[in-house]
């Protein structure tokens, strides 16, 4: 985009339109229902290896990283490549929770857990509740800074 002469003054901003989920240039990030998590009795790694075969997981993605950049001495049975142990596997994780969440895996998940914890550490964050004879209210806590500065003798003179 050219810049405009002097004598034409300033012109508005033009837009880019968006494209499959960039905007601007920058990715945007896809809204999309948060990952149920379950508190697991067994490692991911086992719970994959005793049910590789059922047709539970979908192939993962292939590895962006080029193959000098790899760990050699992490290897994942779940993505059959270097970089990362199975039990670190990201991608295995969400799988493993998504298959719990549609009941194939519920016997790996704690007994005394049968629904999925709530993230409450981003969520719930700064937040209080408080019980009622009515009913429950929620009061959120703001960390404020009471006072000002001290001056210094050359500020006072001003």
């Amino acid at each position: 985009m050219k810049r405009p002469l002097p004598s034409q003054g300033l012109t508005p901003k033009q837009e880019v339109p968006a494209q499959d989920g960039l905007e601007g240039g920058k990715r945007r990030k896809t809204t999309c229902d948060p990952l149920p998590k379950y508190e697991l009795n067994t490692p991911i790694d086992v719970i994959y290896l005793q049910n590789r075969d059922r047709g539970i997981f979908k192939d993962p993605p292939k590895s962006g990283v080029p193959e000098h950049m790899k760990n050699r001495s992490r290897y994942c049975q779940f993505h059959k490549d270097f970089g990362h142990d199975t039990v670190h596997c990201r991608n295995l994780y969400v799988q493993v929770m998504l298959a719990i969440h549609a009941g194939k895996l519920g016997q790996y998940v704690k007994s005394d857990e049968a629904q999925p914890r709530q993230d409450t550490t981003r969520a719930e964050k700064g937040k209080q509740v408080q019980a009622s004879g009515s009913g429950e209210q929620t009061f959120r806590i703001v960390p404020t800074i009471m006072g000002r500065p001290e001056l210094t003798h050359d500020q006072e003179e001003n």
